[in-house]
């Protein structure tokens, strides 16, 4: 991930996603939240993509992936 994809990959799988599943529970205009560590391809302009979309964009503080991500420290772990 780079600061330049970041955004792209909101809109063209983020994006998509989020939309599939309001349409499933019937609710469309219902928040999303989308956690993301500080890691430097995180960031960028993402917040007004995500604003735009009802998504709560929200960055972890550094030091804290093991709080807050376990599947990073586990499944994901290479």
């Amino acid at each position: 991930m780079t600061e330049a994809l970041f955004p792209e990959w909101i809109i063209k799988r983020l994006i998509p996603y989020v939309e599939k599943k309001r349409k499933s529970l019937k609710k469309p205009n219902a928040r999303a939240l989308f956690i993301v560590d500080c890691f430097a391809g995180h960031f960028g302009d993402p917040e007004e993509i995500c604003s735009k979309n009802n998504i709560d964009l929200i960055f972890i503080p550094p030091g804290t992936t093991s709080l807050v991500q376990p599947l990073d420290l586990t499944l994901n772990k290479k």
